[in-house]
């Protein structure tokens, strides 16, 4: 998890005004400073959060610090740096639930984040991530803009396709891992019915996964083949795309040290 505060990230100087609280029976007001995963492969749904007093217009202690979940708005983590007892006053009220504004500002910081960092993959993107030899989703690093891109219907049935793709410059697989979902209105998670692994140099295929038997499978790819032919050499084009992300971000890691 790769944590960044807020106003690294923000576009403009104006986003990046700082959040302040007042709290009852607390006199400063509380200046909070606002961390977020800038990792688009993390599933995590937490933001960091470090509370500080602020007196005569100047940050003087830390309180403390907690995590709080972006999806339940609960709190976990919490780490007192003082031993006030207003620390513990201010989280017990937090406790109790944040206001609805802060809640809006904090889940748009918390995607803007995510956002941020399929803007500066470079920036963002764990070397390991390039060298440990698994395959990485084109979507989670260019954006949902690109999903539709690759869907189709068969038999009345929508599917979408997710393609992922090894992003080591070193290896020449010249593959792509395909996820065939199939979309089912009544089903709140989606699941691939079965996911190949397609050869770009002759666009033959191996079974990596399947729900489904092998001779539906191998209709439903057919179908896609055959509908998407004018797509399938976009495959291509985001396999060298990846690899030279792949290649970029090793040579700033290596800059770096």
């Amino acid at each position: 998890m790769s944590m960044v505060l807020y106003e690294e990230i923000a576009k403009n100087e104006e986003e990046k005004k700082q959040l302040i609280m007042k709290f009852d029976g607390f006199e400063p007001p509380i200046l909070i400073g606002d961390s977020y995963c800038i990792n688009s492969l993390c599933s995590c749904t937490s933001l960091l959060l470090i509370f500080c007093e602020i007196v005569n217009n100047e940050v003087r202690d830390k309180l403390f610090s907690l995590r709080l979940n972006i999806k339940t708005w609960k709190i976990t983590n919490v780490s007192i740096k003082t031993k006030r007892a207003e620390s513990k006053k201010i989280i017990a009220a937090l406790k109790k639930g944040v206001d609805s504004s802060t809640k809006d500002v904090l889940f748009n910081r918390f995607k803007e984040a995510k956002e941020f960092s399929r803007r500066n993959p470079l920036k963002s993107m764990n070397p390991a991530v390039v060298t440990d030899g698994k395959c990485v989703p084109y979507m989670s690093i260019f954006g949902e803009a690109e999903v539709d891109r690759f869907c189709f219907e068969y038999k009345n049935v929508n599917y979408l396709v997710y393609d992922y793709y090894c992003m080591n410059p070193d290896c020449l697989c010249n593959e792509v891992l395909l996820a065939f979902i199939a979309i089912l209105p009544d089903r709140k998670v989606q699941q691939a019915k079965f996911i190949i692994k397609l050869k770009l140099n002759d666009l033959s295929y191996e079974i990596e996964r399947r729900k489904v038997s092998r001779k539906e499978l191998g209709e439903i790819v057919q179908h896609f083949m055959n509908i998407k032919k004018d797509k399938i050499a976009e495959f291509k084009g985001r396999y060298k795309k990846m690899k030279k992300l792949g290649k970029e971000i090793l040579h700033k890691n290596k800059r770096r040290k």
